[in-house]
């Protein structure tokens, strides 16, 4: 059944989501190792003894860092002018954004968003790049600076997809049919990927991460066939940093 559309929605809506600092984060990242292996999920989030391959090439990374925080400060209204003269890629990447924008719903914007939900003894998390909101409908943009754009079927199934529609689902008051998320490549500005979401879409990511958690909680319980790590041991776990999709 879809929610009925609401007028009333308002970012104040989003801004007061509620946290859950006594439960363990869990992000796009872990539902992606859970999804592999457990042995793949113990190592890299609970043993530390095995993070997921960094790309070769770390400047990338540090440059798509940079990129991330000026785009959030141009959507906060402040003077973008100094990072873009001391940066000849972002001053490139920037450009490509004003030639190529993103199709952008009409609406408020809101840079590095965090959106929660509670899932039994878990937090889901994420954090989204922008949040644009209207009062019918509603768009997540994320930000990409590698090199190839990721193909639309691949990124419709990637966690990092799944998870935040999801978020967005359950946080705003809004038909699911109105909510999408757009990719938009620095290196392809002109390839931008948008992938709507629905309600069948909302219940299958529903029933997976159900599946996911819930073969997590047995891991943790009495799954793991080494020394059983404890359900606290999440909460020093960090956000995965962001690496470019698989």
């Amino acid at each position: 059944m879809l929610r009925r559309a609401s007028t009333l929605f308002q970012p104040i809506l989003i801004e007061r989501v509620t946290m859950h600092p006594h439960l363990p984060r869990i992000t796009h990242a872990h539902l992606h190792a859970i999804a592999a292996t457990p042995e793949r999920f113990k190592s890299q989030f609970l043993d530390l003894t095995d993070l997921p391959t960094l790309p070769k090439d770390v400047e990338a990374i540090e440059r798509g860092r940079r990129f991330h925080q000026l785009m959030q400060q141009h959507f906060l209204g402040l003077d973008i002018g100094p990072l873009l003269a001391a940066d000849a890629d972002l001053e490139r990447y920037f450009r490509a954004y004003q030639i190529h924008p993103p199709d952008l719903i009409a609406g408020t914007r809101h840079s590095e968003c965090v959106l929660t939900s509670a899932w039994g003894e878990f937090q889901l998390y994420g954090v989204l790049d922008l949040l644009v909101l209207a009062p019918d409908r509603a768009q997540i943009v994320d930000w990409k600076t590698y090199r190839r754009p990721a193909p639309a079927d691949r990124l419709c199934q990637h966690w990092q997809t799944r998870l935040y529609s999801y978020l967005l689902a359950e946080n705003a008051s809004v038909d699911r049919a109105a909510l999408s998320v757009t990719y938009w490549f620095a290196e392809a500005p002109d390839c931008s990927v948008v992938i709507p979401y629905s309600d069948t879409a909302y219940e299958k990511d529903r029933d997976l991460i159900g599946d996911l958690l819930g073969q997590l909680k047995g891991w943790l319980t009495c799954g793991f066939p080494e020394p059983e790590p404890s359900l606290p041991a999440l909460l020093a776990v960090d956000c995965m940093p962001e690496l470019p999709l698989p």
